[in-house]
């Protein structure tokens, strides 16, 4: 498997094959940011050897794969009778002879117009509406092989074409078709925070929505008031059986998250919390103390001395 993961873009596995393993599972962890993606598609309509309909298919396929997270080969089996025709689009991840889901976690349906931006939102639309129009059963495919509507585009081919676009949009950076799920899962971790905390500014540019579009896909995706619920909703969303493994291999932001939390944490912390959840020597504790609480936040700038020397440049 680590063979085809190199020479034919396979998804790498999250867990060893067998228990008890000493080969430690490797993420191919990559974010494709906005600028990087609109490249892309613009590269796509420079391609002279696609046609109109075909680069538009090539480019729906690539925005679906962006801002909806599904996994390639979902995206490739999908038929027009499984998507809604509503003004949220939802997409029914079934199996079908094109292609079986991966697990049982991963039938699911999936918002689609609500995820898109402005701009996306009308081509897409106009290129399912076209295809149900030119279709003669709900059956044929919404991405397909040229000339047959009943044979699924291939994936691998895609997978290379976007593999050698973003590398040299990149300037050599490994980039893999699978990158663009990835993408979509991290960014749709900001947006379960995106009411919890101030978002560092480098990162609002990866949340290409208005406030109230914002609340409008945390709500599709997480339901209202269900704060603890998010994670394991996310999941569900992504296709995965826990959120352990959504966490583990697909969000990206974990960190960022978790720092920008506790610089606005003002929770007093005794000093026995203190030694164990920062690992404060007792003199450090003592001398905090005797100019007010202890608390995260007053401890940033001390930590940040610490951790800066073990920091990349």
């Amino acid at each position: 498997h680590q063979f085809a993961v190199q020479q034919f873009d396979f998804a790498p596995l999250p867990d060893p094959l067998n228990e008890g393993s000493s080969v430690l599972p490797h993420v191919s962890a990559a974010i494709v940011d906005e600028p990087l993606f609109a490249g892309l598609l613009h590269q796509v309509d420079r391609f002279a050897d696609v046609d109109e309909l075909h680069g538009r298919m090539l480019k729906c396929f690539l925005i679906m794969a962006y801002r909806t997270g599904l996994r390639p080969g979902e995206l490739a089996k999908l038929r027009l009778e499984d998507i809604e025709p509503s003004p949220i689009g939802f997409l029914f991840v079934r199996e079908n002879k094109h292609g079986h889901n991966k697990t049982d976690a991963a039938e699911r349906r999936v918002p689609l117009y609500p995820l898109l931006t402005e701009d996306e939102q009308p081509l897409v639309s106009r290129y399912i509406g076209e295809r149900r129009l030119q279709a003669k059963s709900k059956s044929e495919l919404l991405f397909y092989a040229q000339g047959n509507p009943h044979e699924a585009v291939d994936t691998k081919q895609l997978s290379l074409m976007v593999k050698t676009v973003l590398a040299d949009l990149s300037g050599g950076m490994y980039y893999r078709l699978y990158h663009l799920r990835h993408s979509a899962l991290s960014r749709l971790q900001l947006l379960l925070h995106h009411d919890l905390v101030d978002l560092p500014q480098p990162v609002q540019a990866f949340l290409p929505y208005s406030p109230a579009k914002r609340e409008t896909i945390l709500h599709l995706i997480a339901g209202k008031g269900r704060l603890r619920d998010r994670y394991p909703a996310l999941a569900a969303f992504a296709g995965h059986s826990s959120a352990t493994i959504s966490i583990s291999t697909y969000l990206h932001f974990t960190d960022l998250l978790l720092g920008s939390h506790l610089a606005n944490n003002r929770r007093e912390l005794t000093p026995d919390a203190a030694k164990a959840l920062l690992g404060l020597r007792q003199n450090r504790i003592l001398t905090l103390g005797k100019s007010g609480d202890i608390t995260p936040t007053r401890l940033l700038d001390y930590s940040r001395k610490r951790l800066v020397r073990y920091m990349a440049p």
